[in-house]
């Protein structure tokens, strides 16, 4: 597996200047503003899209048959870029924290935090994005990840405006709290990050069973 980790990369090295032009013009923007927070969401996103990046340089290769024809199983080509993603997150995310720690303003706790976050929701993107590109391909899979990722937004932004009638702060219980205030409060404590954690692991491992689900009956 640590082969065709370093495969994915080494077919990515094309990509290094393009990112460095992109994320210093972000640099600079972020030192103006003395504002690191977007970013560090740029980050994230460019960690998350990478692994699909490296399955669309796979695709036009056809490696996968040429993979096949070796002792390595479907599991492990698609464990690999969950891996790789993994990676990808983790090294995005210390990036981040240095960047935290060097432009921005918040405390390191709270720095860590917001981290923390961004890279859970960047898991969660690889986790919708990764089952429909290897059932469909990349070009097909990315036109339905969008579509998935449409759908969640419009039925989480519906959701709250019906339980709000349009404006979540509205909703007061018994005891006079909002739904609004009770939204912040889970942010604000520490149990936010542990059910987030939680639950983007869980989703990260059912996404990664799902792919591979579909892998091994994949036709080539």
């Amino acid at each position: 597996m640590r082969g065709l980790i370093l495969k994915d990369f080494l077919s990515l090295k094309k990509q290094i200047l393009p990112m460095l032009l992109f994320f210093s013009v972000y640099f600079v923007i972020s030192i103006m503003t003395e504002n690191s927070s977007f970013l560090t969401g740029v980050i994230m996103i460019f960690c998350a899209m990478l692994p699909i990046t490296a399955l669309s340089f796979d695709d036009r290769a056809g490696f996968a048959k040429y993979a096949l024809t070796m002792p390595i199983s479907r599991n492990t080509l698609v464990i690999g870029k969950y891996v790789m993603a993994l990676i990808l997150m983790v090294v995005g995310g210390i990036f981040s924290l240095l960047v935290n720690a060097l432009i921005g303003n918040m405390p390191f706790v709270e720095s860590l935090f917001s981290v923390a976050v961004t890279m859970l929701i960047g898991s969660l993107m690889i986790s919708i994005s990764l089952p429909p590109i290897f059932k469909f391909g990349v070009e097909k899979g990315r036109f339905i990840m969008i579509g998935i990722v449409m759908i969640i937004g419009f039925l989480g932004g519906f959701t709250v405006m019906s339980v709000g009638n349009g404006n979540a702060s509205m909703t007061i219980d018994d005891n006079g709290f909002s739904l609004g205030d009770k939204i912040d409060a889970f942010f604000s404590s520490n149990l936010s990050f542990l059910v987030i954690l939680a639950v983007s692991a869980f989703i990260f491992l059912l996404s990664m069973g799902l792919s591979m689900s579909i892998y091994r009956k994949k036709e080539f």
